[in-house]
């Protein structure tokens, strides 16, 4: 028997029971139509969007605001579905009774959401891991994973020297009895780069260190991937670029006018096979005093009353879509590194060169699941999601990777 991954399955049952009552609700308070089905659509990608159809906690602080604002967006299309009253102040009666419903609707789901995630997360299957006590490395770093996302998981180092990496043993443990001191355990094996993968949705450097077959690098060269990827980029950067100039003008506005110039800041950076590139970004630091230890060290203390903003909203990216649209940069992607911190990686991290695949990225499945980064350890974990993007990169991890950023930018959680 093997470890099995139902923190991962549950949701599916999660989204199911959503949708339901969304279309329930829907049918019951909208006229028949395109929106019945559109209204509980847009429902789910909001929820998605705000990560609460990920059971792992992503940070250790979320902002639960996913639901409430599926909730309100849900309300506002049931009200607008229907004729709206002449005067606020004589609502007909068919309009309290559409209103009255839309709300029973929105507590029902809610109500229903929280519910159906709390029985899922306590009746996930609990486990404890064995490792070799020379894969310490690997286990403290695995550790650190499952301690982050409140995987229902511990790790002890006493399984057999002689023991295979890949097949190290593991106790499941029933969800309702104590843990980790319940004696009733099935034994089952696991293989911790794979446990991690799926999972954790991550690849740790110190556990590909002790698993270097796991993942076949050189079998990750997806040319058609590739060109259909620049294609989109290329057409998405120009449009988001008429769509966002309002808000770049007001960004660079507020910068001149709260910090004083310069706008833009340029800055080197790594891009794809090493290559050098010039990135640019708005200004939201005062002055660059020379970097000591990791670049985040100061950073909290270096960033201007509105500089604040930009960096919550992820406004001070939006020039990077010059170098999209330039090459340099994809919009899903690892995040470029400053030459010489990139340096200091590529000697310390191992793995680290094969971030360099894949064009770096406005945003990345580090950006979108792992809080800011502020020092060296933290760096080794959010390598381990670039890995993990790097392993498993298609259209669909693209797809989810975007619309969890606009949940980034509405929600304020995340990397910065």
């Amino acid at each position: 028997m093997s470890v099995s991954n139902r923190l991962e399955v549950a949701p599916y049952l999660l989204v199911v029971v959503d949708f339901a009552i969304s279309c329930l609700a829907a049918l019951a308070v909208m006229p028949v139509g395109a929106v019945q089905i559109a209204a509980p659509v847009v429902v789910l990608l909001v929820v998605y969007a705000g990560g609460e159809y990920s059971l792992l906690a992503e940070f250790q602080v979320r902002r639960r605001l996913g639901v409430p604002l599926a909730c309100f967006l849900f309300m506002l299309v049931a009200l607008l579905a229907g004729s709206l009253p002449q005067s606020l102040w004589l609502i007909a009666w068919e309009w309290r009774i559409r209103v009255g419903v839309a709300l029973a609707g929105c507590v029902v789901f809610a109500v229903a959401h929280y519910t159906m995630e709390g029985f899922l997360r306590t009746s996930s299957q609990r486990c404890v891991l064995h490792f070799r006590a020379d894969m310490d490395e690997a286990a403290e770093a695995l550790g650190r994973h499952i301690g982050r996302s409140r995987y229902p998981a511990i790790i002890v180092l006493d399984a057999p020297l002689d023991g295979v990496p890949d097949r190290l043993p593991a106790d499941i443990v029933d969800p309702r009895a104590d843990f980790p001191d319940e004696a009733a355990r099935v034994a089952a094996v696991f293989d911790p780069a794979r446990f991690c993968d799926v999972a954790l949705r991550v690849l740790p450097p110190a556990v590909l260190a002790v698993r270097r077959t796991y993942v076949h690098w050189e079998e990750h060269a997806r040319r058609a991937y590739d060109v259909l990827k620049r294609f989109f980029d290329v057409f998405a950067a120009v449009l988001l670029l008429l769509l966002s100039s309002p808000l770049m003008a007001f960004a660079a506005l507020g910068i001149l006018a709260t910090d004083g110039k310069p706008a833009l800041f340029r800055q080197a950076r790594v891009g794809r096979y090493g290559k050098r590139f010039r990135l640019h970004k708005f200004r939201t630091l005062r002055d660059e005093p020379p970097v000591i230890g990791t670049p985040n060290d100061t950073i909290e203390q270096r960033v201007f009353r509105f500089g604040i903003l930009l960096r919550q909203t992820r406004l001070d990216e939006l020039p990077q879509l010059f170098n999209v649209i330039k090459g340099d940069m994809s919009l899903i992607g690892p995040r470029p590194e400053m030459e010489f911190f990139h340096e200091r990686c590529v000697t310390t991290i191992p793995f680290y060169r094969k971030r360099l695949i894949v064009r770096p990225g406005l945003s990345g499945w580090a950006q979108v699941r792992f809080p800011h980064t502020t020092g060296e350890t933290e760096y080794w974990d959010k390598t381990a999601y670039d890995l993990w993007y790097i392993a498993h990169r298609n259209i669909l991890v693209d797809a989810r990777i975007a619309l969890r950023t606009i949940g980034v930018m509405l929600f304020g959680f995340g990397a910065r």
